[in-house]
């Protein structure tokens, strides 16, 4: 969602550095679609804003998709080693039988 879809769809005029905020909530509350978050914004605005709670959650989900983001590039990692093993197994194998 855009800024100016949020002000569109809230009639709310907000700076850049709150637009930031507000993108970060929307994109922490998961499924939840750009249309029920901004009804859901414009009735409670004001509470969202100051609400130490949703503040914490907000930096915890963000930890968490960049942990996520790092496991998965660990496994990507590891099954790129492990391809490389298998195929060096492979060839191994089959010299030690051509060997025979």
């Amino acid at each position: 969602m855009t800024q100016q879809e949020f002000e569109t769809l809230t009639g709310l005029n907000v700076s850049a550095s709150e637009f930031d905020y507000i993108h970060r909530v929307y994109m922490a509350a998961g499924s939840l679609d750009k249309d029920a978050f901004c009804k859901e914004w414009k009735a409670s605005h004001k509470a969202i804003r100051t609400s130490a709670i949703l503040c914490a959650i907000v930096e915890e989900n963000e930890h968490n998709v960049g942990y996520i983001g790092s496991l998965q590039s660990q496994l990507k990692s590891e099954k790129e080693n492990f391809k490389a093993y298998s195929e060096h197994m492979a060839d191994f194998l089959i010299q030690i039988l051509a060997a025979e």
